[in-house]
């Protein structure tokens, strides 16, 4: 099963809805507003998942995220 991730926008799931950045940066902003956490650390084990949040998520929120680094194929 192969999770395929669009260049700065989303992630194709293998099935059903795509997880799209603005989205989640979206609920992250509600969780912070509520103070309904006091960290989040966020995984999302896909190649370029890096580059998917660049720019979307303001500091200082406690949200970590952690990305793995994808080998080049051969």
């Amino acid at each position: 099963m192969q999770i395929m991730v669009a260049p700065r926008c989303l992630v194709r799931m293998p099935s059903g809805d795509n997880l799209y950045a603005k989205d989640l940066i979206e609920v992250f902003e509600r969780k912070h507003e509520a103070k309904s956490y006091k960290r989040i650390v966020f995984y999302l084990e896909a190649c370029e998942s890096g580059s998917m949040f660049d720019g979307l998520l303001t500091e200082n929120k406690n949200i970590y995220m952690a990305f793995p680094l994808c080998r080049a194929p051969g």
